[in-house]
């Protein structure tokens, strides 16, 4: 089995316990890295390491620098630790095991915090990380330091802040590293397999899913875009029937003149100039038709001046009774 520890001040503290002390792990490759002072920030420069040692267990202690450092920092440390938590499974680690984060009896007055406001928040923090455990299916353990919920001054150092050799020697991050509580490393490689394959399953069908969606919506609206046009067709339609009616109605209400559609004006007027007795005869046609039955309905207008004429044929000339009588 390989465990890779890694953390903040306390797992400084706990590498050293492990070298002078005999914990009898021997058999299990161990790699411990502690950062004094770390922040979660932190743990991101150890990656390399950790894809080299590629390890079956990654188990962390860290967060607890990080609390008053911003307004919402608890959050802030939340989401910072999942996202490692992320990163480390896409390397392929098949565990990861986050240890509870301890009280402290004091804390750095440039904190800004008092110990019970400290404390209230390494309480919201462990709470956070612990329903991290339901987000990554139980891919991702929340360790539970069992006596070490509320440390007392027994088990912490002089400063009131890290565990002491007696808090060491409860603390069984190596031998739950190991072998995690109620978990099977190979049984959590399969189940993380068949995850992985379920999920390819899930995603392979609301693909379908969707592709089947988006065709029956181009479907859809091609049926409308259809629709849409036959509608306009059939008013252009209607619309094309309405204006032949209401010529047709024109038509009817205009004179028999204009029923033929025929502009024709034929005027005959026979004048009398009484001055010098001559006859005129104006006529004008407008008719470009060929056929003489357009002409039926044309009323033809002819005035005449019956005034006594004067004749203008010379001297001893005669006219003859044919042409008196068309005078």
């Amino acid at each position: 089995m390989k465990a890779f520890i890694l953390g903040s001040s306390q797992i400084v503290r706990f590498k050293s316990h492990v070298q002078t002390h005999d914990i009898k792990l021997q058999h299990h490759e161990i790699q411990i890295q502690g950062v004094n002072r770390g922040m979660v920030s932190s743990l991101f420069k150890y990656l390399i390491d950790i894809c080299r040692f590629s390890p079956d267990v990654v188990f962390i202690q860290i967060g607890s620098n990080d609390i008053g450092r911003s307004e919402h920092s608890v959050v802030n440390i939340e989401f910072a630790i999942q996202h490692f938590i992320e990163v480390l499974f896409s390397m392929n680690i098949p565990l990861v095991m986050v240890g509870l984060l301890f009280n402290r009896n004091k804390v750095l007055a440039k904190r800004g915090l008092t110990v019970s406001q400290y404390n209230d928040s390494v309480i919201d923090l462990n709470c956070k990380l612990q329903h991290l455990q339901r987000f990554f299916n139980n891919r991702m353990i929340f360790w539970v330091h069992r006596g070490l919920q509320f440390p007392t001054h027994d088990i912490l150092d002089k400063h009131g802040v890290h565990l002491n050799t007696e808090g060491n020697r409860r603390n069984q991050i190596l031998q739950n590293a190991i072998q995690p509580p109620d978990v099977n490393i190979e049984d959590t490689s399969t189940a993380t397999s068949m995850t992985d394959d379920n999920a390819n399953d899930e995603i392979r069908t609301s693909i379908n899913t969707l592709s089947k969606a988006v065709s029956n919506l181009k479907d859809h609206l091609t049926s409308v875009s259809d629709t849409i046009k036959s509608f306009k067709e059939q008013s252009d339609s209607s619309l094309e029937n309405q204006q032949h009616i209401t010529v047709q109605v024109d038509i009817m209400d205009q004179p028999p003149i204009h029923q033929t559609g025929i502009t024709a004006t034929i005027t005959e007027q026979t004048q009398n100039d009484n001055s010098n007795g001559t006859i005129s005869r104006i006529g004008t046609n407008n008719s470009n038709y060929d056929s003489p039955s357009y002409l039926e309905n044309v009323t033809f207008t002819q005035t005449t001046c019956n005034n006594t004429f004067q004749s203008v044929l010379p001297l001893g000339a005669t006219v003859s009774d044919d042409i008196k009588g068309k005078i």
